[in-house]
């Protein structure tokens, strides 16, 4: 990890907090992307690599250069998102896994931005994975279905 005036490289994001941006780097399963990082999001990863990482480091044997630390012995990044997970739950119980945050967000971003800005974000090489996120077409057909319904039509009703 490389932490060089306000930018410091994640394996596999680089953060530049002058920018704003995350670089994502292409992997197996998706392709490199950026990603515009809200203020709130860039104080918050900031914080934790000036702050709270430095802190947790002291409780380990060696800096492995990883961003985020795992807790105990493990070296599987699970500990952490289970950690996580019951933190968000804390403030909303609904929440069933961490992938039902990725569906939410990358629904919202099909909804904001479009089809191809939603897989430009998510990383997904093939647009058939990004299309299987779209709700829009089911708000379509509810309302399609309430306007052709015989019930929804009163003109029959004497």
């Amino acid at each position: 990890m490389c932490f060089c005036k306000k930018k410091f490289v994640i394996f596999p994001i680089s953060v530049n907090f002058e920018t704003g941006k995350m670089f994502v780097r292409k992997q197996r399963k998706s392709n490199l992307r950026w990603l515009d990082l809200e203020t709130v999001q860039a104080l918050h990863l900031q914080e934790y690599f000036k702050k709270h990482r430095k802190k947790l480091l002291r409780n380990k044997a060696a800096d492995t250069g990883k961003f985020f630390l795992t807790f105990r012995k493990s070296a599987s990044m699970d500990s952490v998102f289970s950690e996580l997970l019951k933190e968000v739950r804390k403030f909303n119980p609904q929440i069933k896994d961490l992938y039902h945050i990725r569906t939410s967000v990358i629904s919202y971003w099909l909804n904001e931005y479009g089809l191809m800005e939603a897989m430009i974000r998510a990383g997904h090489k093939n647009i058939n994975t990004t299309k299987r996120y779209e709700t829009k077409k089911y708000d379509e057909l509810y309302e399609l279905l309430k306007t052709a319904h015989p019930m929804e039509q009163a003109d029959f009703i004497v």
